[in-house]
Parts: structure tokens; C-alpha cells; sequence
């Protein structure tokens, strides 16, 4: 069976063949599944959108709206993560300089500020790591995943995932995709222009 070229954006284009396809009823669909995978230990270059969404995705010229959204979703989670950090943070660094405070007492010439300053500290090194955390956690590192925030016409999107790799697979049906499709399915897909 000959093999036909997958429409894929330029950037997270591959040369080999995919080995798992999953269908999606949309951009925001595919873009839960890109973060599924990569928290699931897939390299983000082993991701991408394929097919004529992920094409019409990447032909959008005027990316002022798209670019905003990732921003905004980006920024989110970064507040949201430092936010939880710091509080963790907070509590940690409490617990911490009041152990200090307890182990010695009369010590330290001003306890208070102590106490206030070690939870401080504690609680900006949880900020930061909340915030890293939620970068790592909720924003994709596929080429293709800035694509999902574009403004195309609704409608069901493709997700190829690259290498043999069966803890891909595994976690493709976990995203719960409309159609998942995996060894010859997937060359059959793409000789058939399914894509």
C-alpha cells in the first residue's frame, strides 16, 4: 500500500508514520489530550495535530486573538500555581520556623520577626515551584499545541502520535478520543485520505 504524505503543521511535521491516530471533536479536546500524553511521560515532539484543522490552524494569518488566549491560559495557571505554592509554601515555612522557635526558645532577640521572615521565604520558594509546576503541568510542549487556541471552523480534529511506543497508545484511550485508530488502521487512514 502506498504511503500519502499526513497534512500536518510545518513545525511538528515527522517523516515516519504515526504509530496511534485519535480523533477529536475539536481543538480543545485535542489540546486536554496533548497534555494527557505529555503528562503521561510522551515527548511533546512525538505529538501533533494532522489532518485539514490542523492545517486550516496553522493558515491563520492574523494570530493576535489565538496568541491572546494562550497568554491568558497560560498566565492562569501560572497565578493559580503560585497561589497554591505560596500557600503550601506558607504553611511549610510556619511549621519550620515554628520548630526553630520551639527547639530554642529565648534564643533569637525578636521571635516574631523570625518567625514572620522564615515563613516568608519559605512561602515566596513555593510561589515560585507552584508556578513551574502548574507551566509543566498545564501548558503542552508540541509544536502543534499553540494550533489548538486558533479560531478554525468546528469540527473533529486529528491527534498522531509518533513512535512505537504502547504507553502511548494506553494513554490515547484514557483521553476517551471519537476514534482511535493504531497499526494498519493508521496506514489505511492515511492512504485513504481519512486525514
Amino acid at each position: 500500500m502506498a504511503q500519502t504524505e499526513i497534512r500536518a503543521p510545518h513545525e511538528s511535521a515527522h517523516a515516519a508514520s504515526p504509530s496511534a491516530l485519535a480523533r477529536y471533536p475539536d481543538l480543545v479536546a485535542a489540546r486536554e489530550a496533548m497534555l494527557h500524553l505529555e503528562s503521561h511521560g510522551i515527548d511533546g515532539d512525538d505529538i501533533s495535530l494532522v489532518g485539514a484543522t490542523a492545517a486550516g490552524a496553522e493558515d491563520i494569518e492574523d494570530r493576535r486573538q489565538s496568541d491572546a488566549q494562550l497568554v491568558s491560559h497560560t498566565m492562569l495557571w501560572i497565578v493559580v500555581g503560585a497561589v497554591l505554592g505560596g500557600l503550601v509554601g506558607m504553611v511549610a515555612g510556619a511549621l519550620v520556623a515554628g520548630v526553630v522557635l520551639l527547639a530554642w526558645p529565648g534564643q533569637l532577640a525578636h521571635p516574631l520577626w523570625a518567625f514572620g521572615l522564615g515563613t516568608a521565604w519559605i512561602a515566596g520558594a513555593g510561589a515560585v515551584l507552584g508556578g513551574f509546576a502548574a507551566v509543566s503541568r498545564k501548558t503542552g510542549f508540541s509544536e502543534s499545541w499553540p494550533l489548538t487556541f486558533e479560531d478554525v471552523a468546528p469540527g473533529p480534529v486529528w491527534l498522531a502520535v509518533y513512535g512505537d511506543d504502547q504507553k502511548a497508545v494506553a494513554a490515547l484511550g484514557e483521553t476517551e478520543p471519537i476514534e482511535l485508530r493504531t497499526g494498519e488502521a493508521v496506514a489505511h487512514a492515511v492512504h485513504d485520505g481519512v486525514l
